[in-house]
C-alpha cells in the first residue's frame, strides 16, 4: 500500500503554497510585466502593449481563481505538440474536469476545483496555465520570468565569481577535493530558486577558500552519499581499464534553476570532462517557462553567449572569468562534450515512475545512453518519490519509494543479492546493470526518505519545518540500491 499523495489537506506547506506563495508569485509577475513593458516593447521590435495588457488580465484572473478556489478548466493551446496536449486532457479528464476555457466564467453544477487537486499536479498545472495564457495573449515565445531570472543572475555575482575562480584552479586541486567541491557547489546552488524565494533574497554568497565553503555547508547536509558517487566513478573507470577500453562516463544532468545554479552545474560538468572522467555531459532543460526560474533553452543560450551581451559586471575579474568560461562551454557544445536537450515530459505533472509509459523514448535514452544521471532540485526529487507522504526516517519507505524509479535497472539485476556488507537501502557502486541515479536537492517541500533516525529527531527538535525552509541538502543515490536478500 502506497502512502497518499501530498495535497492541500494533508500538507501544511502545500496549503501555505496555494494560499500565500502562488498569489505572491502571480502578483509579482503582473508587476514585473508592467514595470518592464518598455524593455519588452524594444525586444519585440513591435507594439505589443495590448498583448501585455491582455496577459496581465489573464494572470490576475488566474490568481483570483486560485484564491477563491474556482473550478479547474482544460488547457487551450498545444504548445509542445499533440502528445503533450492529449496527455493533459486525459489527466484532467481522469480527475473529473469538465469545463473548457470558454466556459470558466459561468460554471454550472459541481466541478473539480483547485483545492481538490493533488499538490504536485496543481503546481504543474499552474505553470502550464501561465504559458497557456501567454499564448492566448498572442505572445507565443514570450517568457514572463526571463528578466527576473537575469536579475537573479546579476545579484548572485559574488557566488558565481567564487565558483568560477575555483574552476580556474582545477589543475591545483586533488581529485577528491575537486569532486567534493563541485558536487557541493552544484547542490547548494539549488538554493537559488525563485519559486521559493520570489523576492530574490538568498543566503548563499561568495567565498574565498574552498575549505571555507565546505565547512559552511557540510553541517547542513541531511543525506550525504557523496563518497558512494565518487566511488562509483572510480569503479567505472577501473572497470573500463580492465577491459582495455578508453570509454569514459556518459553523464546526464536533469536541470533545475537557471542563473547561478546553471553556472554551478556547468562547472561540475567541466570538472567531469576536463578531468577525463566523462566523455560528455548532456543537460536536460525545460521546453517552456517553468516554476519561475527553471532552465529553458533560451536561458542556456543566454549564458553560453553572455560575452556578447550588455551586462553590468561587478568587476573586471568577474567579467573575465564569465566570458572565459562561457567561451570554453560554447566550444564544448561545438565539439559534442556538452549537449542541451528538452522533452515535453519534464513539464508534465507525471512522476518518474510513469516515465517509461508516458515517454518511452526519453526513458530508453536515459537508460541506455548514460552511466550517471543527476536529478537537480526539489521538483525532480518530489517526482522521483511520487510526491507521497513517505516517512523520512523509515528505511522501508526509502526502499519502497526508490524501488519504483530504478531507471534502466532491469528486473533481472541480481546485484541486490550479492551486496556483501551493504545494508538494505544502501547504494551499489559497482553495478553494471544500469546507470547510477543521483538526486541533488536543497529541501523545499515536506517530502524525504533515507534520513538517519537520530538526525531526524535533532532536525525536528530545531523546527518541524526543517524540510521546507531551503536550508538542508540531500546528496542521495536513488538507483541502484540494495533491496535486501531475496
Amino acid at each position: 500500500m502506497l502512502p497518499p499523495k501530498l495535497t492541500f489537506h494533508n500538507s501544511e506547506f502545500a496549503l501555505n503554497t496555494i494560499r500565500e506563495r502562488w498569489p505572491t508569485i502571480l502578483s509579482q509577475l503582473v508587476d514585473s510585466i508592467y514595470r518592464n513593458r518598455e524593455t519588452y516593447y524594444a525586444d519585440a521590435h513591435q507594439d505589443i502593449s495590448d498583448n501585455l495588457k491582455e496577459l496581465t488580465r489573464h494572470i490576475c484572473h488566474l490568481r483570483y481563481d486560485i484564491m477563491t478556489n474556482k473550478p479547474v478548466t482544460f488547457l487551450s493551446f498545444p504548445l509542445l505538440g499533440s502528445a503533450e496536449m492529449e496527455l493533459w486532457e486525459r489527466l484532467l479528464s481522469d480527475f473529473g474536469v469538465k469545463l473548457e476555457r470558454s466556459d470558466d466564467m459561468k460554471p454550472e453544477g459541481s466541478h473539480l476545483c483547485w483545492y481538490d487537486l493533488p499538490w504536485l499536479f496543481a503546481e504543474c498545472y499552474l505553470y502550464r496555465r501561465i504559458v497557456d495564457v501567454v499564448a492566448q495573449s498572442g505572445l507565443n515565445d514570450f517568457d514572463p520570468f526571463y528578466l527576473k531570472k537575469q536579475h537573479s543572475f546579476k545579484n548572485a555575482g559574488s557566488f558565481i565569481s567564487s565558483i568560477l575562480f575555483c574552476l580556474s584552479k582545477l589543475p591545483d586541486l586533488s581529485t577528491e577535493q575537486a569532486f567534493n567541491f563541485f558536487l557541493n557547489a552544484a547542490l547548494w546552488a539549488n538554493e537559488f530558486d525563485l519559486s521559493l524565494h520570489p523576492d530574490g533574497n538568498f543566503q548563499l554568497t561568495g567565498f574565498d577558500k574552498i575549505s571555507d565553503f565546505i565547512k559552511c555547508v557540510e553541517k547542513q547536509i541531511v543525506v550525504n552519499d557523496g563518497d558512494a558517487i565518487h566511488r562509483f566513478c572510480i569503479n567505472f573507470l577501473d572497470l573500463m581499464s580492465l577491459k582495455d577500453s578508453n570509454r569514459k562516463l556518459r553523464v546526464a544532468v536533469i536541470l533545475d534553476n537557471s542563473g547561478p545554479e546553471l553556472v554551478a552545474d556547468l562547472c561540475f560538468a567541466e570538472y567531469f570532462v576536463a578531468s577525463h572522467i566523462a566523455e560528455y555531459v548532456s543537460f536536460h532543460g525545460k521546453s517552456i517557462p517553468w516554476f519561475v526560474s527553471d532552465v529553458t533553452g533560451k536561458d542556456f543560450d543566454w549564458l553560453m553567449n553572455i560575452n556578447s551581451l550588455e551586462l553590468v559586471f561587478n568587476n573586471d575579474s568577474y567579467k573575465h572569468l564569465l566570458t572565459k568560461w562561457s567561451e570554453v562551454w560554447r566550444k564544448r557544445i561545438q565539439d559534442g562534450s556538452f549537449h542541451f536537450r528538452t522533452s515535453y515530459f519534464w513539464t508534465t505533472p507525471c512522476t518518474y515512475d510513469e516515465m517509461e509509459s508516458v515517454d518511452s523514448a526519453l526513458y530508453q535514452d536515459l537508460s541506455k545512453n548514460y552511466d550517471l544521471i543527476i536529478f537537480k532540485g526539489d521538483l525532480n526529487y518530489r517526482k522521483l518519490l511520487g510526491d507521497r507522504q513517505w516517512k523520512p526516517g523509515n528505511p522501508e519507505d526509502k526502499i519502497n519509494a526508490f524501488r519504483r524509479v530504478q531507471i534502466g535497472r532491469p528486473p533481472s539485476c541480481t546485484c541486490s543479492e550479492n551486496f556483501g556488507d551493504l545494508k538494505p537501502g544502501e547504494p551499489i557502486t559497482n553495478c553494471s546493470c544500469g546507470p547510477l541515479v543521483v538526486a541533488l536537492r536543497v529541501a523545499k517541500s515536506d517530502i524525504a526518505v533515507g534520513v538517519d533516525h537520530d538526525l531526524l529527531t535533532e532536525l525536528q527538535n530545531k523546527t518541524k519545518h526543517w524540510w521546507t525552509i531551503g536550508k538542508y541538502g540531500f546528496i542521495q543515490v536513488v538507483s541502484p540500491i540494495v533491496f535486501g536478500a531475496s
